[in-house]
């Protein structure tokens, strides 16, 4: 892995020996430092000093992009801001003759606790009071009613931020007040008498200006009373000031300085220093970013080899805290994906890729009330579905989180022995009108990627002749109406007929007693079919394959977010391409081993259909000749 920063060698040790060392130098009007130091990689704690300190920075063999982020002022662990200046200065007496950028920046500080040590120069008031059980009128409608409330003791009229809690209704009343009469307070659940040991006197810990936490883990005695979780608070108006000078050619001039004047207690390091930095978010940026969290990334091959057996905050001691991590994946998201997850970032990802020579994302139909209707799939997956003789459509489960649903058009492959899908569609609606629209994006698609039309073996006495689904109504109507509209020789009822035929699932001979649709029997049964009965007969009459599928799909990937399903296909899609050329080449070593065991399975297959097939439509004609008599 490429490190950004560069090894001490004997050069640039010689450039620093031969830079004149001066106790005193002078960097502007009003600016001069008593004391410099030379370095070669960046300090994140710059020395203080009330009469300046200047750290200047050797960074020749450093590239001119890389050296102003890794040196820049923002990464030292003060906090600063403030009305800053930055202003060009032509002739810097440290400098000489060299033009050169000058920030100036004010530091914002630290916090303390309020029991802080004299040294860190802290002061802070807060409430000690203790709760009292009180009591007060309510009106309510010109109705007035008592109602108790906790409050605080030190309580004043006109007083303001004393906090209190009225009781609500369902509280035990009698209890309160035996346990405020009978018992000890310990505020903030503190025990003197068991807790009196563990007080400390002075607190010396330092949190930085920006830090959330506003509470002190320690316990501290005054008086009787021990207390914890002071409030902390913004030490005085900090005096020290950050200077920043970067010569505008550092080709020619490569050093840097960082100037600090004041002084004051340094703050815990929360700043990942630009190197490390750097390298993470190159293996974060490698990883499948959708999905990624930092505990996931912390188990990968890839950065446990980068840390050659040490622990992440070994790295730096601001790695500690995971959340870390995770703001740098989530920032790699974000960038990678500015929409987010939902169908707007799926609909962003479209108008993308729109114009690739392969998209994986196919087409996008927004429908009222936020409906919609995403096909994906690539150009590879779309062409093998013209040499099908059949497809199953079925729904997929457990994968999107929310009221997206997935369905995948998969088929067995017999020279392949494998289930395979071809296209997932996601929608978030299931009427016929629906479907009639998602069977025209899926076709239209197949006849662009190809350049022909697209047959059916009922039209055109070739390729697709079924299509298997389960009884959901609106995706057979949807098909119908499809077919309809593009071959109209036909009603989307008598186009069913011909190429539709639904699994046989329990509880089908009720539900067809139930409704006795002409198109629904002839999806269950060949006594009733328009299709070709050889097609009949070699399509399978349950969804095995697609739940075969789905389980696939299921066994890596659940409830995930509605654009992770559709973007982890697509993010796979060249290292699936790369492993079926292996396949393929396997495959056709025994392609001939397989013609023959499959002409033999098939001809069992065909027979046992064909029996099972006869003893149904007995049964089917014996129930239809009950039910019309």
């Amino acid at each position: 892995m490429e490190e950004n920063y560069i090894l001490f060698d004997e050069e640039r040790e010689g450039l620093i020996e031969e830079w004149p060392i001066q106790n005193i130098a002078k960097f502007g009007r009003n600016l001069v430092v008593s004391d410099i130091r030379y370095y070669l990689e960046f300090q994140e704690y710059p020395n203080l000093s009330e009469t300046g300190f200047a750290s200047v920075y050797n960074v020749s063999g450093w590239d001119e992009n890389n050296v102003k982020e890794a040196f820049f002022m923002k990464n030292i662990q003060y906090s600063y801001g403030g009305n800053g200046t930055i202003r060009t200065i032509k002739n810097c007496e440290f400098f000489p003759g060299i033009k050169v950028s000058k920030e100036q920046r004010e530091c914002l500080g630290i916090k303390v606790c309020e029991f802080a040590s004299k040294e860190l120069n802290a002061e802070h008031i807060s409430c000690t009071g203790q709760p009292k059980l009180g009591e007060f009128t309510q009106i309510i409608d010109s109705i007035p009613s008592k109602r108790k409330f906790i409050g605080c003791i030190n309580w004043r009229l006109e007083e303001l931020d004393h906090r209190y809690i009225i009781i609500p209704d369902n509280i035990d009343l009698e209890l309160l007040e035996t346990m405020f009469n009978k018992y000890s307070y310990h505020a903030r659940g503190i025990d003197f008498e068991k807790d009196e040991s563990n007080v400390i006197n002075e607190c010396f810990m330092v949190h930085p200006n920006s830090t959330r936490s506003d509470t002190c883990p320690f316990l501290y005695k005054i008086g009787n009373r021990i207390v914890k979780e002071i409030i902390n608070k913004k030490a005085q108006p900090c005096p020290v000031k950050f200077y920043h000078i970067i010569p505008e050619n550092l080709k020619d001039y490569p050093f840097i300085v960082t100037i600090s004047v004041g002084i004051h207690p340094p703050p815990p390091p929360r700043k990942t220093l630009y190197n490390i930095k750097n390298q993470l978010q190159k293996i974060i940026d490698n990883e499948h970013i959708l999905d990624l969290i930092a505990r996931k990334l912390l188990t990968r091959s890839i950065i446990k080899t980068y840390l050659n057996g040490k622990q992440i905050s070994d790295l730096h001691p601001s790695l500690n805290n995971q959340s870390k991590i995770s703001y740098y994946i989530e920032k790699t998201r974000r960038s990678q994906y500015p929409f987010g997850q939902n169908i707007l970032g799926v609909a962003y990802e479209f108008m993308k890729h729109e114009m690739s020579t392969d998209p994986y994302i196919r087409s996008i139909r927004f429908l009222d009330n936020g409906q919609y209707v995403v096909l994906c799939a690539t150009k590879q997956q779309l062409k093998a579905i013209k040499e099908l003789t059949y497809i199953e459509i079925d729904m997929a489960f457990k994968r999107i989180h929310g009221k997206t649903n997935e369905w995948e058009v998969s088929a067995y492959l017999y020279h392949t022995q494998k289930t395979l899908t071809f296209v997932r569609i996601f929608t978030n609606i299931e009427t016929a009108e629906v479907y009639k629209n998602l069977f025209e994006d899926l076709f239209t698609c197949i006849e662009k990627d190809t350049g022909e039309t697209f047959n059916f073996y009922h039209i055109h006495g070739k390729e697709l002749g079924c299509i298997l689904v389960d009884q959901h109504k609106g995706q057979a109507l949807g098909l119908g109406q499809y077919l309809h509209s593009k071959y109209p020789i036909f009603s989307p009822i008598e186009h069913l007929q011909h190429n539709i035929q639904f699994c046989d699932e329990p509880g089908t001979e009720d539900w067809v007693k139930d409704k006795l649709i002409p198109w629904v029997l002839s999806g269950i049964s060949v006594a009733f079919t328009k299709m070709d009965h050889v097609i009949w007969n070699q399509t399978p009459n349950n969804t095995n394959v697609g739940e075969s599928a789905h389980a696939n799909v299921n066994h890596n990937k659940k409830r995930r977010k509605g654009k992770q399903p559709v973007l982890s296909s697509s993010s796979n899609k060249t290292k699936k391409q790369k492993n079926n050329s292996n396949e393929n080449d396997e495959n056709l070593q025994i392609n001939q081993q397989q013609n023959l065991n499959r002409v033999a399975i098939e001809k069992l297959n065909i027979q046992k259909q064909m029996n099972d097939e006869l003893e149904r439509e007995i049964t089917l004609l014996e129930k239809r000749k009950q039910l019309m008599n």
